[in-house]
């Protein structure tokens, strides 16, 4: 019998922290969060896309929405436009990043609604000059005065300062005691047929008078003429006063 069988060679089980961990069977709590971690990571890379999108958007529309603004003369629809890239701009910043545009644009914005407003104002004042323009130029022509009559140049100065100061009531009290006092122009009055058929045939035969160097003497005839000849010269002796009413009234019927 030998001595003795061989000594049983025994494996190296020795193992290091990383094989233990290995061999570490992973329990359900620890498997939860790792996948809740890679859940998260996919939501934040998500958001993060999304941002990115929007962002993108408001780049394109703030390209846009400046391009128009660009204009000579403002417009309400202007108006509009900068208030949508304010909100762009402010929803841009909202995300970390301010935007010194946005001031900018306020001030703008700013200057166009007090545009406006100055505007609207100009407007609304000639409508009432107008107005009141209107009603003293029928009370003056009811009047029976000229516009450029001299006694209203107080009254025309007066005016011109309402235009300013909105002051109308003031330049009325002072049309008012003018019309008071004036006295109107009487009109002359309207030309009758008969009155324009003696004008124009004494003016003609006048002319040719005038043409002959035969005009009449002082004694109102024509020289070398005793008397009317014609009804326009029996109208030339009545206007100098050397016929009658019934003389002339003869000579215009025959």
């Amino acid at each position: 019998m030998a001595k003795g069988k061989e000594k049983e060679e025994k494996p190296d089980v020795t193992e290091t922290a990383e094989t233990s961990q290995e061999l570490t069977p992973l329990t359900q709590e620890d498997t939860y969060l790792a996948k809740a971690k890679e859940e998260a990571d996919a939501k934040a890379w998500e958001k993060y896309q999304g941002m990115q999108r929007v962002l993108a958007e408001r780049e394109r529309r703030i390209a846009e929405l400046e391009a128009q603004v660009v204009s000579p003369s403002p417009s309400v629809g202007d108006d509009k436009l900068i208030e949508l890239m304010i909100q762009d701009r402010k929803g841009k910043a909202e995300f970390g990043e301010p935007d010194p545009i946005i001031s900018q644009l306020e001030k703008e914005l700013e200057r166009r609604k007090y545009q406006q407003t100055q505007q609207v104002q100009l407007q609304w004042q000639q409508q009432v000059t107008r107005q009141w323009q209107e009603k003293f130029n029928q009370q003056i022509k009811e009047a029976g005065l000229d516009l450029q009559d001299e006694l209203l140049d107080d009254f025309h100065d007066a005016f011109e300062d309402a235009k300013d100061d909105g002051r109308f009531g003031k330049a009325e009290r002072k049309l008012n005691r003018i019309l008071s006092k004036a006295k109107p122009t009487k009109a002359k009055p309207a030309e009758t047929e008969d009155e324009r058929i003696d004008r124009l045939a004494e003016e003609k035969y006048r002319a040719k008078l005038e043409e002959k160097g035969l005009l009449a003497t002082d004694t109102g005839l024509p020289s070398g003429v005793g008397g009317p000849r014609t009804k326009a010269e029996a109208a030339q002796l009545y206007a100098a006063g050397k016929l009658t009413d019934s003389e002339y009234r003869e000579w215009r019927y025959k």
